[in-house]
């Protein structure tokens, strides 16, 4: 199963629910939680328009992180965190692609990457764990999430309660990502008959152009073989047991 299917799951779950894009303030004050903290560069539209794009894969993950960190009990539960199944899935499937890379071969190459972990460990200028995050720092759809702490012991520990808050901001990106691109170029006639049907709006891709319709239920799919994708929509009774 490809990281696509996935991608078209969150979207159309995001789409049923009236997600739309958020900032980095938005995505911050949805969280409620006082350990991350957002940092908006100042971009404008100009500036926008002459950064490149992103670059990698949907859920591709790059960590920057030295080989022997990487070895020790931070990098441990670090890969721990990362290295989780999609939730909601029929079997185990990994919701990242996790590569790495040392700190001294953070170049302008690896900079534009789409998701990015950095650590930052620092005794005198950290008092307590945070999370902070950037986005469209040096590519258009990037974010950077960097964990600052005064020690590594202390950065592991807080990986242990904290790691779903790390997932959950690179999660959104990719979901705010396709929800952006599905916005200008979804199937029309999918969002027709599911509003007609069942009252509520859905964007698909265009390539899912196959229908089939019934009572309280629509199908869509791609019916191209190994590479297939379908979405089933469909409402039953609802009885409190």
């Amino acid at each position: 199963m490809k990281h696509s299917r996935y991608l078209l799951t969150l979207a159309v779950l995001a789409a049923l629910c009236g997600c739309q894009q958020k900032n980095a303030q938005q995505d911050l004050a949805a969280t409620g939680q006082q350990q991350i903290t957002a940092d908006v560069p100042g971009t404008n539209a100009r500036k926008m328009s002459f950064m490149p794009k992103a670059s990698g894969n949907p859920y591709e993950l790059l960590v920057v992180m030295g080989n022997a960190q990487w070895e020790r009990p931070v990098g441990n539960a670090l890969f721990e965190v990362l290295d989780t199944d999609l939730p909601g899935v029929a079997q185990g499937e990994r919701q990242f692609r996790i590569s790495r890379i040392d700190p001294k071969s953070y170049d302008k190459k690896y900079k534009i990457f789409r998701n990015i972990l950095l650590t930052d460990i620092q005794a005198g200028v950290y008092s307590s764990t945070k999370i902070k995050f950037v986005r469209d720092l040096y590519s258009r759809g990037q974010i950077i999430v960097t964990l600052q702490s005064p020690s590594e012991s202390e950065l592991a520990e807080f990986l242990g309660s904290h790691g779903d808050e790390v997932l959950a901001l690179f999660n959104k990106s990719e979901i705010n990502r396709q929800v952006q691109f599905l916005q200008g170029k979804h199937n029309p006639l999918v969002s027709e008959h599911v509003s007609k049907t069942f009252g509520c709006d859905v964007w698909v891709p265009v390539e899912l152009n196959k229908y089939k319709y019934g009572e309280n239920f629509f199908w869509c799919g791609t019916n191209t073989g190994s590479k297939d994708r379908n979405i089933v929509i469909y409402t039953y009774p609802y009885t409190d047991a």
